[in-house]
């Protein structure tokens, strides 16, 4: 027996019986409207059923799932919470904690009910992310030759904002987990790093954002589903429907499914997906078990798909926990129409890229924006970058620095401690020539945009001049190595634009700092000319240059008013060897 997406069970082509409406009161489908949707016993019918693994605490399973023809219909992961533990390296109970935290979240928002004709709902319905669907006061541009849609924010940003850190982790854990079962979605997965403007414009319409360094799933738009254990569970059940608008390449979309011990007596625990967009047979998943995790992925947009629902419906209530959330799951979305704005927005020019995000994005998705266009740059990828010819001095410019009053600074260790040799030293005192170089790189710092964060400016402070003298062993290469306001790649998980950050500016031609970047963590030497800066994170790991002739050169730091340079009890700034 078969079923088409209008509802008819057939049988040898024949109508032997059609599916009823949702029953739930406030569904947009509840009624003789809408999609049907599919109970136990008639799904019996059309149905294959995929039998529960057995799961224990450290122990993953997986399930592709295909027709009789070798089309690909699903990919299936079942996870404990200790699993995903173990297999991201977590302290015990981390896993389980962020779905207790996202639990207790959903029971404090306010649903969505009947929110749109495409996705009608009852229980507990709430959109975060990002948009792209036409509608009043959105924009739309022409961008590579094709009229397109601009993204939004799901209103109110906030709320996304809010849980973001929960369902980042979440989903990456996860997707470390999936991607273990299946290598071979690896590549479909999105990865933290934005070498390219496709990678820059992926990841500001990612949502949920991939954790610091990890994956996750592809998504732009998520919904988190569930119902209040003192409704009915059909309240969190979806109809029969192809989401049309979706997208997701190869393997489509993902749905989590986080069970909390549910204990109504007709709690839906079974999910089913059909072998087209109208119909045909399908298979009966279990993805609502105990405490497991069931993470789904498929094409949603060419596979019909939804909920099987309890055959009989009782009004008994096992719970008035007003604050617990059945039924939990997270529908992730790969918008079709999101990624054909990625793909045409990054082939566009420079400038124009820089008109859709000042001029066309809201502020939230700006601020994203700009956030990975940072990402995107050598400074926070590798944690430096050489800016040319920024500044060149006047030789009269120069001659006040070199008369300027020295100390000695570190330069050596003995016994752990970083002490002084005299062949390295700073300016001290009043310097009146900073008072005209200060002004000259705030100047050039904003113009590039190095001075902007999320709360106000950074601000120059510690300007001097360095200077090092020709070294009495010609075997050293380099000053102890050291951060300079945080310890060594520490500052890696905060946001790009609150990283204070140091330069150097040489004031002579093969002028040398030696440097360990983020993405290599191997010792390079960055070569410099007068008039050019090398412009650091103040969580990059370096050393000065030892030389063999005397160099000058002018040293600053832009100190964040987010990420503070820690002190020392007596004040003095710190520095991080390591």
């Amino acid at each position: 027996m078969r079923l088409h997406v209008s509802g008819a069970l057939l049988d040898g082509g024949e109508v032997i019986a059609s599916l009823s409406h949702h029953s739930h009161p406030d569904h947009a489908s509840a009624g003789s409207v809408g999609n049907p949707i599919l109970r136990s016993a008639q799904g019996g019918l059309v149905l294959d059923r995929v039998p529960l693994p057995l799961l224990h605490e450290e122990s993953m399973h997986g399930a592709k799932i295909t027709t009789e023809n070798g089309k690909a219909v699903a990919r299936v992961a079942w996870v404990r919470p200790a699993a995903v533990d173990k297999m991201n390296g977590l302290g015990e109970g981390a896993t389980k904690n962020l779905v207790d935290q996202l639990r207790i979240w959903a029971g404090k928002q306010e649903g969505e009910v009947n929110s749109t004709s495409i996705q009608p709902a009852a229980g507990q319905y709430i959109s975060l992310g990002n948009g792209i669907l036409p509608g009043r006061k959105r924009r739309s541009v022409v961008l590579d030759g094709q009229s397109t849609n601009i993204p939004f924010s799901r209103s109110p940003g906030s709320r996304s904002d809010e849980i973001e850190p929960i369902l980042s982790s979440l989903n990456g854990t996860l997707a470390v987990c999936l991607t273990a079962l299946f290598p071979d979605m690896a590549s479909w997965c999105v990865t933290d790093g934005a070498e390219s403007d496709e990678d820059v414009w992926r990841n500001t319409c990612q949502y949920p954002r991939a954790p610091p360094g990890g994956v996750t799933f592809p998504s732009q738009q998520v919904v988190v589903r569930g119902h209040m254990s003192r409704d009915r569970p059909d309240a969190s059940a979806s109809d029969l429907h192809v989401d049309k608008m979706d997208g997701g390449g190869v393997f489509g979309g993902a749905i989590l499914f986080l069970g909390g011990d549910e204990q109504h007596p007709v709690q839906w625990r079974e999910f089913a997906i059909f072998e087209s967009a109208t119909g045909g047979r399908g298979v009966s998943i279990p993805v609502l078990h105990e405490d497991s995790i069931c993470v789904l992925v498929s094409n949603y947009n060419q596979s019909l798909h939804g909920t099987v629902h309890a055959d009989v419906l009782g009004n008994e209530v096992v719970s008035q926990d007003t604050g617990k959330v059945d039924g939990l799951h997270v529908v992730s979305y790969n918008l079709r129409m999101m990624e054909g704005f990625v793909d045409r927005v990054s082939k566009e020019s420079a400038e124009m890229q820089a008109t859709i995000r000042s001029d066309y994005l809201d502020e939230r998705l700006q601020a994203r924006a700009n956030t990975w266009l940072m990402r995107q740059n050598p400074l926070h990828r590798r944690g430096f970058v050489i800016l040319k010819d920024v500044l060149k001095l006047s030789e009269h410019m120069k001659r006040q620095i070199r008369s300027s009053k020295c100390e000695t600074i570190f330069n050596d260790v003995r016994r752990g401690k970083l002490v002084a040799d005299g062949k390295r030293l700073h300016t001290v005192g009043h310097q009146s020539w900073t008072e005209e170089v200060g002004p000259q790189l705030l100047a050039k710092f904003r113009a590039l945009g190095y001075l902007s964060c999320s709360q106000g400016e950074k601000q120059l402070s510690v300007l001097c001049g360095l200077r090092s003298l020709p070294r009495s062993n010609k075997r050293k290469e380099h000053q102890p190595r050291h951060a300079d306001s945080a310890a060594r790649n520490s500052l890696w998980n905060r946001p790009p634009e609150d990283v204070p950050l140091a330069f150097v500016l040489a004031l002579q031609n093969n002028t040398r700092l030696h440097g360990w970047p983020f993405d290599t963590d191997e010792h390079e030497i960055a070569v410099f000319e007068e008039g050019d800066m090398i412009l650091f994170r103040g969580d990059f790991g370096h050393a000065g240059d030892e030389v063999d002739s005397e160099n000058w050169r002018v040293h600053g730091f832009l100190d964040s008013p987010v990420i503070t340079r820690p002190v020392d009890v007596d004040g003095a700034l710190l520095t991080f060897p390591f």
